[in-house]
């Protein structure tokens, strides 16, 4: 199989949430073989992170849209971004199935994310079950996940 129709069958599955069987019936390949491919395509992005993702590095100041708006600033002078929860469809095991089915009865993973003032993803904490608080999300962000606030940039 090509590298074009490797990526093609890769971005189909994650654009529009097509399962295994679709894309096996789509590009006339059997199950096994679009999962291997799918996941050769995974593991060569997640390769990439390091020469396409970066962290801010040093102190970051006050964001200039913060500094100029005498609604925002000196109230939030120490903010750097936001963090929020929230809940994204997930396909998941049977038999974890009830602990990731949401109040609405559709079947979702929380996912906790931060942002700065630039709107630029600085860290995302993915996968946890629809019942997990956003602090236990957040605790785990911080003692486990990598997670970390600048010094002086933290309000409780």
């Amino acid at each position: 199989m090509s590298v074009t129709e490797q990526l093609a069958i890769f971005m189909h599955a994650i654009g529009h949430g097509i399962p295994n069987r679709v894309l096996a019936e789509r590009f006339q390949h059997s199950g096994e073989t679009i999962s291997r491919h799918f996941d050769h395509v995974l593991r060569a992005i997640v390769g990439l992170r390091h020469d396409f993702l970066q962290m801010p590095q040093g102190l970051i100041g006050v964001h200039p849209h913060v500094r100029s708006n005498r609604l925002f600033y000196p109230f939030f002078k120490n903010a750097i971004g936001a963090i929020d929860g929230t809940h994204v469809p997930a396909l998941v095991n049977r038999t974890k199935v009830s602990r990731y089915r949401n109040r609405k009865g559709w079947i979702s993973q929380n996912v906790m994310a931060a942002c700065s003032f630039d709107l630029q993803f600085q860290y995302i904490a993915a996968g946890w079950e629809v019942s997990a608080a956003d602090i236990k999300v957040l605790r785990w962000a911080l003692l486990s996940g990598g997670f970390s606030v600048p010094e002086g940039n933290y309000t409780p």
